[in-house]
């Protein structure tokens, strides 16, 4: 018997307020990217950065997005960083 292995994706939304939020789906599960989905854009509307989270060669890298994509891995979101 084969055993199956299921790909997931993470979103991480980085909060003050409700500290990190975690959404979770299995790539094709319609249900589950569609709540991750929103959780994205209630986040960019709130003004939130978005970045997926990949391995390029070996390496840790990020990427600015603008759209949610379910077949990513991972995403994390951090609101705009002010600077003085």
């Amino acid at each position: 018997m084969a055993d199956t292995i299921t790909s997931t994706g993470k979103l991480n939304v980085l909060t003050a307020e409700d500290g990190d939020l975690t959404f979770e789906w299995t790539h094709g599960n319609t249900a589950e990217e569609n709540i991750a989905r929103k959780a994205f854009a209630d986040a960019k509307d709130k003004g939130y950065f978005a970045y997926a989270v990949k391995t390029v060669d070996g390496e840790p890298s990020n990427e600015a997005i603008k759209e949610f994509d379910a077949s990513l891995e991972k995403i994390v979101m951090s609101p705009q960083l002010v600077g003085g």
